[in-house]
């Protein structure tokens, strides 16, 4: 999960220090699903994604049925 967040945060999909929920999260995926794939399969995006995640961003994603 926190890799596919890392990618959808370095696209712009999702802004860091924002709440989703999980909902909110799987509509995401499925949308960009193509290029969500694309990145994964290019190792240099890939990289950059997870580095600039683990550069302090923090994405908060609520799961409605645990509340």
């Amino acid at each position: 999960m926190e890799y596919l967040l890392a990618i959808l945060v370095w696209l712009g999909i999702f802004a860091p220090g924002q709440q989703i929920t999980s909902s909110q999260y799987d509509q995401a995926l499925q949308s960009n699903a193509a290029i969500i794939q694309q990145v994964m399969s290019d190792s240099l995006s890939s990289q950059q994604a997870v580095a600039a995640f683990g550069e302090s961003t923090k994405i908060i994603v609520i799961d409605p049925l645990s509340r």
